[in-house]
């Protein structure tokens, strides 16, 4: 949804002519495809890792860590 808001937010600054935005929907859809297999991909790899319940158990904590950092430094004034 953020790359299509900005492509839109693109196609209306620009003041896109009938040939751009067939152009700008084929490159969302073209991300979008590459972004799912990326994570596709991705996930297939870690799934084995994920299988060791000592790794599991490691990852978890350090993305707990991670989210609890990043959401304290969010809040940071």
């Amino acid at each position: 949804m953020a790359i299509a808001a900005v492509l839109a937010g693109s196609a209306t600054a620009a003041g896109a002519d009938a040939l751009g935005i067939p152009a700008r929907l084929a490159v969302l859809t073209l991300m979008i495809v590459a972004i799912h297999m990326l994570w596709l991909l991705a996930g297939a790899a870690f799934a084995r890792t994920l299988r060791q319940p000592l790794a599991s158990r490691i990852i978890n904590l350090a993305f707990a860590a991670t989210l609890v950092l990043t959401t304290a430094l969010a809040a940071w004034p």
